[in-house]
């Protein structure tokens, strides 16, 4: 009896935590591709996919293709990268503000792109 209860105590502990299946919201400029990458070395998490949203970049396109690089440059390139609303939700313009004083004119510190990405 005390065998068993030590063989299941063992195997309960080696089963692996399910993950959870997540999907980020995210303007992806300098702050958000931190996060990004905090959250993809997470064991207990699945990236499903990205929704680039409004923000201070101009343009949502812009936080989509800064997504993509990034999931590029950290060998994610799979997980798929959709352009979401490009105004917040009680409001209808695009904000004016682009954020280019902070995040540099491309919402990631202006740093050029590897010899992959040209």
């Amino acid at each position: 009896m005390l065998k068993a209860f030590f063989l299941a105590l063992l195997s309960a502990s080696a089963a692996p935590a399910a993950r959870r299946p997540v999907v980020l919201v995210a303007d992806v400029g300098i702050d958000d591709a931190a996060a990004v990458l905090l959250l993809l070395r997470d064991p207990t998490l699945e990236i499903l996919g990205i929704a680039a949203s409004f923000g201070c970049h101009g343009d949502v396109r812009r936080t989509a293709q800064n997504a993509r690089r990034l999931l590029d440059a950290a060998g994610a390139g799979c997980i798929p990268v959709h352009v979401g609303s490009r105004f917040p939700l009680a409001a209808w313009a695009t904000p004016t503000d682009d954020g280019a004083y902070i995040h540099g004119a491309d919402g990631l510190g202006d740093v050029a792109p590897s010899p992959a990405e040209r």
